[in-house]
């Protein structure tokens, strides 16, 4: 979280008072000054100093334009300077008239005193209405009064945002004064210089007018600031009683708002009455077929007496409403103001609560209304109609426009008049209803709109404030601490529980409830019931559902089905104690008894269903032992000890509760105190019980995961979670009631939360048994597939198993590791989710530890503000990158497990995108993180700098051999198994990493080649996307050989080997005359790579076999050696003496 820089909305006292004290010597100064120059600033002569800069640039203009010996670039760069002088001018008049006024307020702030008291004196006159207005003029003069409350409402509040706009502008203004005064003294001395020899005299004309410009520009601005700022500190005094007046003239106008509804409302009403009236004596004396239509008359008249008063009850609501969200707005701020300025004290604490406790009431008294939208659909239908009527009665007045119809019911003689004359005027008359109700109408759902937007305004504003006591008082005792001299009232809390009279008022209420809503109490009943009825039923179906679990063949079905009978089987309690609540908050009651206890059993239901959903699991066959392999031990251990904390601690909580609303404040101070010690008491005992270092719940963890966390933790956890509830018992001894009762709520909550956790766990983990069983089923089915092939056509040795070469993804996949990684995810998932739903349950608890948010560790500027780095940052950082670290680890394999392995991708792809998901982890992560710690984005320049260093000198093959390698996971140019050859090396793919590629030759020897290099160097991959290859075999035959026999018998040798293919048909050719030999090359064809040894193999033995049997000799090298004796001299003699 981040604390944005603030502002204090006032100086302090001794900071006024010597800003006061300059503010008179400021004055007195300038008055001074004034007086012996004659004129003040900004005065005629600053007047006649921007008319004779207008009366220079105006002469510019035409020399410039009278001037041909200019280019148009020229003409547009000189005309460019007397517009910037024209504009510098036009805003150093601006500036004059702003420091003029200035003045005028400094001078009149005595009349304006006055004034004020004098406004003031009127405005307690008390507002009133003549009694010969019209109804159409005090309409008029209540429209009037609105427009001026706007007007005065946001002048108020401009008033009350003044003082703090104020205090930053004189805070601003001596860095701005400085900064001018520094340009005007640099402009004057650019006036003082001689004009450069290359500048025209047209050129230095226009310079030194831009110059003047900005110079008489910039005295006004100098002038105004200093005039702005004696003004502030002049009309100190002033401003709090212009507020004062802003406030008062809202008072009054609101006041007489008021007044003027009121007696609009009475004389509309009166008004209505008399009308009714005279329809009434008007259907006296009307003749009889026109009955019908008076009738109907006097029924909109009354309807219209009814919008009348609905209108003025829905405005009186209104003023309430908006009377109530001022107050609570004032309210808050004043709470926030008394906490800044003399800090949190249990004073405080106390008065803040009780408003606390006015307030949620407030809440309860102005909810929207729920039946808002239909009712003004309702009246909209009805205006509809109105408005149909009152048109087709327009066309019959219209038509028969020589009747006279300008005349008053009450004035008409009944006898003298024809039939269809008295029709008309009782039209006429109706016609003016149907405008009144309309009238009436649209002011009526004006107001039921704006009284529903106001209430949510003011539930909004009750949010805040809890927000804010809930922050603050978390810590703050609610009531003292315990003393043996509480014990006396132990007499009246056990009467407040046993009183007859309480339990007669109880036993009314009921009946009262049931007999106010019979159907849902009926209903109620019904589930009940039902379930009491079914409950045998249900429990048979988890043992039947149990026993099928343990089949080779169960299926996941089961699990869900025992899972239902279970829920079910255990909601009798919590339906019971929810329906027993319900039918004590039904109906409103003022009886404390009845108030408290029926929260204290709306309150305990969870707490009922988190304790039954368990002991319902633990029965034998039931859903722990038969689906989830919980241990004998551990469901013994759990059904032994719920039986005695779930009625202790049911009881606790339906009389906590119970005993708060207790009138008297001692009787619930004890009552609470008792039995919220006992429950977190009962509930430290229960944990103990169960997580205590010998507890069989961590041999069945070691059992399932022996590399479990929780089991190596088990001594923390044991501490943790069997000394926190001590620390709430404590906090209840010593007067925290209010922080109590609210842990208890969210304590309650969590154990069903945490009970979920367990439930939804262990049916991922029966998915994930289930799941691994079937890829096991099927793996082991596809290997007895392959083992039936082999054996039927012979095994079959791929290239890398004949060189002995270990091809990292093409082994089989590891189901125990991909099972454990996937279960740990689904554990760091659940885990996050309950994160998430504790954070909601505790919601109300949360604010209270914003207190890490408070401790502000170092700021970060990021160019617009300031933003501080707090310590709930470095946590919430610390926790993120721990659920980074886990999710980098195990996600992957996730994916894997359950996605992947189901498409046809191979290893390879799946391998490129687990790796890919990987990086993007980090990356997210760390743009989180960076989030947290509000480091700027924009202002990682100095960082981008250093790694575009890095990247130039040391890091720049390591980063090219990064985005190769993602490269080649993305484009796959090489995969894992691929026969490539790089240089001179001939090998195998067997592993892809994000810096460097490794291929393992035929001699087993691993050559590592950077990525780099095979994104930009040459490689030729046997294998990317054809598998045939051409294999070429040579062969010698003797001299005197049959060339076409050879040839014939070599066709025929290399076409009965199988694995030779027929398109592309073999080559074999007569190449050359050898040494020895006749050398021939048979260049033929074949599927795949990995047989290729073994086909060589297989060609040379029936190729030698096939020449022996033609008796085609295969020549070794043979050399003809001839010898002169002659140069044998011993040789020679040797030969002779034979």
């Amino acid at each position: 979280m981040r604390n944005a820089v603030h502002h204090p909305s006032g100086p302090p006292n001794g900071l006024l008072a010597s800003r006061m004290t300059f503010a008179l010597a400021s004055i007195v100064c300038l008055l001074a000054w004034s007086n012996a120059s004659g004129q003040v600033p900004g005065g005629p002569n600053v007047t006649s100093a921007t008319d004779s800069i207008t009366k220079q640039i105006e002469d510019g203009k035409h020399q410039l334009e009278s001037n041909s010996g200019l280019d148009d670039d020229s003409k547009a760069r000189l005309q460019g300077l007397f517009e910037k002088a024209d504009e510098a001018v036009q805003d150093a008049n601006a500036k004059r008239k702003q420091s003029e006024g200035y003045q005028q307020q400094i001078q009149t702030v005595s009349d304006d005193l006055k004034a004020i008291e004098t406004a003031l004196a009127d405005l307690k006159q008390p507002p009133s209405v003549s009694e010969t207005a019209s109804i159409e003029q005090i309409t008029q003069q209540l429209a009037q009064s609105t427009s001026e409350l706007t007007a005065a409402e946001k002048r108020a509040a401009d008033l009350a945002a003044e003082p703090v706009r104020r205090e930053r502008r004189l805070s601003e203004i001596p860095a701005e004064l400085t900064d001018n005064e520094a340009k005007l003294q640099q402009t004057r001395e650019q006036l003082g210089q001689p004009a450069p020899g290359n500048e025209t005299p047209l050129e230095t004309r226009a310079r030194n007018t831009l110059l003047n410009a900005r110079a008489a520009q910039l005295q006004q601005t100098l002038d105004s600031l200093r005039n702005e700022q004696a003004t502030y500190l002049a009309t100190a005094s002033l401003l709090p009683r212009q507020k004062t007046l802003a406030d008062a003239e809202v008072k009054a106008l609101r006041g007489k708002i008021d007044l003027l509804r009121r007696e609009l409302s009475e004389r509309q009403l009166r008004q209505a009455r008399d009308e009714t009236d005279q329809l009434r004596r008007a259907a006296a004396e009307a003749p009889d077929f026109l009955q019908s239509l008076t009738t109907s008359n006097i029924q909109l008249s009354e309807l219209h007496q009814s919008m009348i008063q609905d209108a003025e009850e829905a405005q009186r609501t209104l003023s309430e409403v908006k009377s109530r969200f001022d107050d609570l707005t004032s309210e808050l701020e004043t709470a926030s103001k008394r906490v800044d300025a003399v800090g949190l004290t249990e004073a405080l604490g106390l008065l803040f609560r009780e408003r606390q406790q006015v307030y949620n009431q407030l809440r309860v008294e102005f909810q929207p209304r729920p039946d808002l939208q239909e009712q003004v659909q309702q009246y909209q239908i009805k205006a509809f109609r109105l408005e149909d009527e009152a048109r087709k009665i327009d066309e019959i007045l219209a038509s028969n426009d020589q009747v006279d119809l300008d005349r008053s019911l009450s004035d008409i003689d009944w006898g003298n008049v024809s039939n269809e004359e008295a029709r008309l005027l009782l039209l006429k008359s109706r016609r003016e209803l149907i405008e009144q109700t309309l009238r009436t109408q649209n002011l009526l759902v004006q107001t039921m709109i704006s009284s529903d937007t106001q209430r949510r305004e003011l539930l909004q504003s009750i949010d805040e404030y809890d927000s804010f006591v809930n922050r603050h008082l978390f810590w703050t005792r609610s009531a003292p601490p315990f003393s043996i001299g509480e014990l006396v009232y132990v007499p009246d809390a056990i009467a407040y529980l046993t009183s007859a009279s309480s339990w007669q008022r109880l036993f009314g209420h009921v009946l009262r409830s049931l007999q106010t809503f019979p159907i849902r109490c009926v209903l109620l009943a019904a589930a009940l019931l039902a379930l009491l009825m079914f409950r045998g039923r249900l429990r048979r179906v988890t043992i039947r559902e149990g026993q099928q679990a343990h089949r080779f063949d169960a299926t996941f079905h089961s699990t869900i089905v025992a899972l239902v009978a279970t829920v079910l089987a255990a909601a009798v309690w919590p339906v019971l104690f929810w329906s027993a609540a319900y039918v004590l908050e039904a109906r409103p009651s003022a009886d404390s008894l009845i108030r408290g206890l029926g929260n204290g059993l709306e309150l305990v239901v969870p707490f009922i269903v988190a304790i039954e959903w368990l002991k319902e699991m633990c029965r034998n066959d039931g859903l722990a032992e038969s689906h989830f392999g919980w241990g004998e031990d551990v469901r013994k251990l759990l059904r032994r000890h719920l039986r005695w904390y779930l009625p202790i601690g049911a009881c606790c909580y339906v009389l906590m509760p119970t005993f708060r609303a207790c009138a008297d404040t001692a009787v619930a101070t004890l009552g609470s105190r008792v039995f919220c010690v006992t429950l977190f008491l009962a509930t430290a005992l229960f944990h103990h019980r169960l997580f205590r270092q010998a507890s069989p719940i961590y041999t069945q963890l070691v059992r399932s995961n022996p590399d479990s966390m929780i089991y190596r933790s088990r001594k923390w956890l044991w501490w943790i979670l069997a000394a926190s509830p001590l620390l709430p018992a404590m906090m209840a001894l010593s007067g925290y009631l209010d922080t109590t009762f609210r842990l208890s709520r969210s304590m309650q909550s969590s154990l069903l939360l945490a009970v979920v956790i367990v439930l939804v766990f262990g049916l991922i983990s029966r998915w994930l048994t289930l799941r691994r069983r079937d890829v096991a089923r099927r793996k082991a089915h596809e290997a007895r597939q392959r083992r039936i092939a082999e054996l039927e056509h012979g095994p079959e040795e791929t290239l890398a198993s004949e060189t002995g070469i270990v091809i990292e993804e093409e082994e089989p996949t590891d189901l125990p590791t991909l099972d454990h990684h996937t279960r740990q995810t689904a554990f760091i998932l659940v885990g996050i989710a309950a994160l998430i739903c504790l954070a909601f349950i505790w919601s109300d608890v949360l604010p209270a530890f914003e207190y890490f948010a408070g401790k502000t560790l170092w700021p970060v500027g990021t160019g617009e503000s300031i933003e501080y780095v707090t310590l709930l940052d470095i946590l919430s950082s610390l926790a993120l990158v721990f659920v980074l670290g886990i999710a980098i680890r195990n996600l992957p394999s996730t994916l894997e497990y359950l996605v992947l392995s189901r498409t046809s991708m191979d290893n390879g792809a799946r391998y490129a995108i687990t790796t890919l998901l990987r990086y993007a982890l980090v990356v997210v992560g760390a743009l989180v993180v960076l989030n947290l710690l509000s480091v700027p984005y924009q202002q990682l320049g100095w960082l981008l700098a250093a790694i575009s260093v890095g990247l130039g000198f040391g890091l720049q093959e390591i980063v090219a051999n990064f985005v190769s390698g993602i490269i080649l996971l993305l484009e796959r140019p090489v995969r894992v198994g691929d026969i490539v050859t790089v240089g001179d090396t001939t090998g195998i793919v067997s592993r892809i990493q994000m810096r460097a590629t490794t291929v393992t030759n035929w001699d087993r020897k691993e050559l590592i080649i950077p990525n780099k290099d095979l994104i930009t160097g040459t490689i030729l991959n046997w294998s990317l996307t054809n598998m045939i290859n051409r294999l070429t075999i040579e062969v010698g035959v003797a001299y005197g050989s049959d060339p076409d026999q050879v040839r014939d018998i070599l066709r025929r040798t290399v076409m009965a080997n199988p694995e030779v293919l027929d398109d592309p048909a073999p080559l074999i050719s007569f190449e050359t005359f050898g040494d020895s030999s006749l050398n021939f090359a048979v260049r033929l064809y074949l599927q795949k790579l990995d047989n290729r040894i073994e086909v060589t193999h297989q060609i040379n033995t029936a190729i030698a076999k096939a020449f022996e049997k033609a008796g085609i000799e295969i020549p070794f090298p043979q050399r003809d050696l001839h010898f002169k004796l002659e140069e044998f001299p011993a040789i020679e003699k040797d030969r002779a003496l034979e």
